[in-house]
């Protein structure tokens, strides 16, 4: 059994250009909008509970 860790990013307030979840499937990201925050996610890791975050990860979702 292995641990998966998952990304996200959130952006405080309201987006005006996505209204309702999105998948870009090429690029392989989600957004989707929460109360108040826009939630950017998609990328995970297989490394165990002690490897430290990668950075690269938080990287390409902030693209």
């Amino acid at each position: 059994l292995e641990t998966e860790r998952g990304y996200h990013l959130e952006y405080d307030g309201e987006s005006d250009r996505v209204r309702r979840p999105v998948c870009a499937a090429e690029s392989g990201f989600y957004m989707s909008p929460m109360a108040g925050r826009l939630r950017v996610a998609g990328t995970v890791e297989l490394g165990g509970v002690k490897a430290p975050p990668t950075p690269d990860r938080l990287a390409f979702l902030s693209h």
